[in-house]
């Protein structure tokens, strides 16, 4: 790889969902433990490092042997912080210590089926292509844009989204396929993450993506989600 890419795990203290969610047991190991091991099996990460403002995180991590150089600034982990800044955060880390990245790939202990296939699969295609962004997707099984809708104040409905003339709606089998942001696994450019309007979503206006099934789509938001993929682990299931 030409391409220089730093791999950092976001793992802040502060889950309102499920207290502590990123060191949550889930079948025998913390849950930041799945995407680091999965992180160190990738061939083309030149470096995995976690960033926490926990002080039980920040252990933890350190005894399960993963790199936690420093404890982010509170104001980045905050309930309104943007997913971006504690990504620039440890970009900015490194290159003020001369060591410099061309991209950083978030690694999201929320989404514990992710593959090593898909990191390197991703940074192949950034390294190749002159791209912002690769993230990865996963298609809409149900609802599907066309009939979603908005609820308005005095309780009726409108389509959500504007419908392509000539689309078809009402057969599932053969509307347009849609693809959702898994959330899992965004790779940026340097450049894009510094820039002043990067946020959480922004993928700057080249992006690439990597379509992943079902199951390596599952994150974790709540405890209903939690349990979903508990029961998936235990149970050996493919989705």
């Amino acid at each position: 790889m030409k391409k220089k890419i730093l791999g950092v795990i976001p793992a802040r203290g502060g889950s309102k969902g499920i207290p502590k969610k990123n060191i949550k047991d889930l079948c025998g190991k913390p849950l930041i433990q799945y995407i680091f091991e999965t992180a160190t099996k990738a061939k083309f990460l030149d470096k995995i490092i976690l960033s926490t403002d926990d002080d039980e995180i920040y252990n933890i991590a350190n005894k399960l042997g993963i790199e936690t150089p420093f404890l982010r600034p509170k104001e980045f982990a905050t309930d309104n912080a943007s997913s971006i800044m504690p990504l620039r955060h440890a970009y900015e880390y490194y290159r003020n210590m001369g060591i410099n990245y061309d991209g950083v790939l978030s690694l999201q202990a929320t989404n514990p089926f992710t593959t090593a296939k898909t990191i390197d699969e991703m940074i192949q295609i950034f390294d190749r292509d002159e791209c912002d962004s690769v993230t990865t997707i996963s298609e809409v099984d149900s609802p599907h844009p066309y009939i979603t809708k908005r609820l308005k104040n005095n309780g009726s409905i409108e389509n959500f989204c504007i419908i392509p003339e000539g689309a078809q709606v009402h057969r599932r089998q053969l509307r347009e396929t849609a693809y959702f942001l898994t959330g899992g696994l965004y790779l940026r450019s340097t450049n894009l993450i510094c820039q002043d309007k990067a946020d959480s979503h922004y993928l700057g206006i080249k992006s690439k993506a990597v379509v992943v099934n079902k199951k390596e789509a599952l994150d974790i938001n709540s405890l209903f989600d939690f349990k979903l993929v508990e029961w998936v682990m235990k149970e050996g299931i493919e989705l």
